[in-house]
């Protein structure tokens, strides 16, 4: 059930905080998953470096 707001610019502001919320939740995710691939590549670094000990 949709509720009309008394101000019709409280919708404009409440979309305009969504916009925001969602644009942070993207950078966040971005920066997880950059996290995520350097620490894939230090360990398969690693790896390579045990399997040139050998």
């Amino acid at each position: 059930m949709f509720i009309k707001p008394d101000k019709p610019y409280e919708t404009e502001i409440n979309r305009m905080k969504a916009m925001e919320k969602k644009k942070r939740e993207n950078i966040k995710s971005k920066l997880q998953d950059e996290k995520e691939k350097k620490q894939r590549q230090i360990e398969k670094r690693g790896l390579e470096q045990i399997q040139d000990l050998f």
